[in-house]
């Protein structure tokens, strides 16, 4: 049973159902099965990895692109301003001061102003300290569990006594 169809451009064509078959079954021929299709995992990594390297190329040269005319916009501010490359590096070297230009301290943040917290206790037989932040360590909560208050431990308390003996 062979349809005719009508187009738009008033084309006549046949399509029938024993032609759908038959191209189907030779295009089936040439078309690999899909097992036999298969890669194997090296192939496909080495393709893959040279995609990865394809894009990033892109994107590096994407980047490439974008940055050039954000450093043309500082240079040209630079020079409206009158900024010389020498303050730039001061304004990024780590020495640069905590303070702005009009001489105003600048607000730290937590990590920024982290530093080390010199020992408040100190246990007298094994030398071991404490600075009195946090949770007490074991020998402190043992100590004042048997009745022994924290002040025992103080380190002006423990030089205190150092010398007396």
């Amino acid at each position: 049973m062979t349809q005719k169809t009508e187009n738009p451009l008033k084309i006549q064509t046949t399509c029938g159902y024993r032609d759908i078959r038959k191209n189907i079954r030779k295009k089936s021929l040439y078309m690999e099965h899909p097992i036999m299709a298969r890669t194997s995992y090296a192939s496909q990594k080495s393709r893959l990895e040279k995609e990865k390297a394809k894009i990033e190329k892109q994107l590096q040269s994407l980047q490439a692109k974008q940055r050039k005319p954000i450093i043309t916009s500082i240079v040209r501010s630079m020079r409206d301003y009158g900024i010389t490359p020498e303050e730039i590096a001061a304004a990024f070297s780590p020495r640069a001061s905590s303070r702005n230009t009009d001489g105003a301290r600048k607000p730290t943040s937590a990590s920024a102003s982290k530093r080390t917290v010199p020992a408040k206790y100190r246990h007298p037989e094994t030398q071991a300290e404490w600075t009195g932040r946090g949770r007490a360590p074991l020998w402190v909560v043992e100590a004042e569990a048997a009745g022994t208050p924290r002040e025992v431990f103080l380190i002006e308390k423990v030089a205190a006594d150092a010398t007396a003996d």
